[in-house]
């Protein structure tokens, strides 16, 4: 069973929660903007597919806590990105958040991908 995030708008959580128990998905908490669930992977696809209120589907990699951007780059670190993605490969980083050292979702982004582009390199790994 796969952890996952739906994230909605702000009071559709309740119902999101009934939709995806509907699709079979289990252990739901709701939490402002989304709803946390289990489930395998034929509910991923299905929640992909036929919920009319996920905004976003995620798939979470990683935890940690972020007071600051040294914190989030070591967080990224420590995930295992050789076995999400092929070295050489392109991708884009999508930020959102802000505390009282990361005022900038763009400096927040830039972090993310050099901590990603770090972790290649260190493995000798292409970027």
């Amino acid at each position: 069973m796969n952890s996952l995030f739906a994230s909605t708008a702000r009071g559709l959580e309740e119902l999101l929660k009934t939709e995806l128990e509907n699709l079979g998905a289990v252990e739901c908490q709701v939490v402002q903007g989304g709803v946390h669930f289990k489930g395998d992977t034929r509910l991923v696809y299905q929640s992909l597919m036929w919920s009319r209120l996920a905004s976003r589907i995620m798939l979470p990699l990683g935890e940690c806590k972020v007071y600051s951007d040294l914190d989030l780059y070591l967080g990224v670190q420590a995930i295992n990105w050789t076995e999400m993605f092929n070295p050489g490969a392109t991708f884009a980083v999508h930020f959102s958040g802000l505390n009282d050292t990361i005022r900038n979702s763009q400096y927040g982004a830039m972090k993310v991908k050099d901590a990603i582009v770090d972790a290649f390199t260190r493995k000798n790994l292409p970027r």
